[in-house]
C-alpha cells in the first residue's frame, strides 16, 4: 500500500455494490423507528426486492428509500472518509452489481467524461460469485450464477457444476481486475466483503493460482486496506436483509482514514 497525499485530488468517486453504497444501514432512522423494531418488520418479507415495493403508509418503500439516498452515502463508509478527508465525493455504487459491472462502469464513465484526472475512485470489491449480462434491449443486468432463470433445475446444476464453476468466477474476476488496473484513472481498491483475497484458502484453486497470485501481486499499490473489510463485533446485529450495520462502516473509514492518507 502506498499512501495518499490528502491535497493530491479534489474528489473522490465511489463505486461497488450494496456494501459501498450503503443499502439497510439508516433504515431505521428514515423510518423512524428502533434498530430492532425495523428488523423486526423486514421479516415479513421473503426478500428486499419484496420489501423495496411494499408500502410505508402511503409510499413505496423503494421510492422513500430513493428520496433520502444521500444520506444513505454520507452514512456509508465512502461518505464517512470523504467527510473525514474534507473532500467532495459522489457514490455510484448499485446494490445487487458485480466486479464486471463495475469495470463497465467506471470504463463508461471515463470515456464519457465523468472521471477527472483530479479524482480519486475507489471501487469497494465484493465477491465473484456475480456476472452481468446484457438483454435483449441491450440493458445490463447482474445475476448470481445461482439466481438466473434457468429453464429447468438439471440444467443450472450442470452449467454451475460444469461451465461457471468456481474457477471460472476466480478466473473471470482475476481477468477484470487486471483489465480496471489498466484504465488510465487514479484508481484504489477496498474489499468490502470477506473471502476475496486469494490468500484465503476459499479462493485458492490450484488450477490457476499462478495468475491469481501474479494479478494480486501487480494490484499492491492499488489497494487502500487489503486485509480489512466490512466487519462486526460481538455487539453489532446484521440489518434485516444480511448487510453490516453504520458502526462497521464507521469503523472501516476511521481504518482507511488513519492508516492510508497523509499530509
Amino acid at each position: 500500500m502506498q499512501k495518499i497525499k490528502k491535497d493530491s485530488f479534489d474528489r473522490i468517486l465511489f463505486y461497488g455494490c450494496s456494501w459501498t453504497e450503503g443499502q439497510e444501514i439508516i433504515d431505521h432512522e428514515v423510518f423512524d423507528m428502533t434498530f430492532e423494531k425495523c428488523n423486526e418488520w423486514k421479516k415479513q418479507f421473503k426478500s428486499i426486492v419484496e420489501w423495496n415495493n411494499s408500502y410505508h403508509g402511503k409510499h413505496i418503500v423503494k421510492d422513500i428509500v430513493k428520496q433520502n439516498i444521500d444520506l444513505y452515502h454520507r452514512a456509508a463508509w465512502g461518505g464517512q472518509l470523504s467527510e473525514k478527508l474534507q473532500k467532495k465525493f459522489e457514490n455510484r455504487s448499485k446494490g445487487g452489481t458485480g466486479i464486471d459491472e463495475h469495470l463497465f462502469n467506471i470504463s463508461r464513465d471515463y470515456h464519457s467524461g465523468k472521471i477527472a484526472s483530479t479524482d480519486l475512485v475507489i471501487l469497494g470489491l465484493t465477491k465473484p460469485d456475480r456476472t452481468f449480462v446484457f438483454d435483449n434491449t441491450g440493458n445490463i443486468k447482474t445475476r448470481l450464477f445461482l439466481e438466473w432463470h434457468w429453464p429447468t433445475n438439471d440444467i443450472r446444476n450442470w452449467c454451475v457444476n460444469n461451465i461457471f464453476n468456481d474457477q471460472y468466477m476466480i478466473w473471470n474476476y482475476t481477468k477484470t481486475l487486471s483489465a480496471l488496473d489498466s484504465l488510465p484513472i487514479n484508481l484504489k481498491l477496498q474489499p468490502v466483503r470477506n473471502g476475496i483475497n486469494p490468500k484465503q484458502n476459499a479462493y485458492s484453486i490450484d488450477q490457476i493460482s499462478f495468475y491469481v497470485n501474479d494479478v494480486w501481486k501487480k494490484l499492491e499499490d492499488k489497494f487502500l486496506l487489503e486485509d480489512c473489510y466490512l466487519d462486526k463485533t460481538k455487539e453489532m446485529s446484521h440489518c434485516g436483509f444480511g448487510h453490516l450495520p453504520r458502526e462497521s462502516h464507521d469503523d472501516l473509514a476511521n481504518k482507511i482514514f488513519e492508516n492510508c492518507f497523509y499530509d
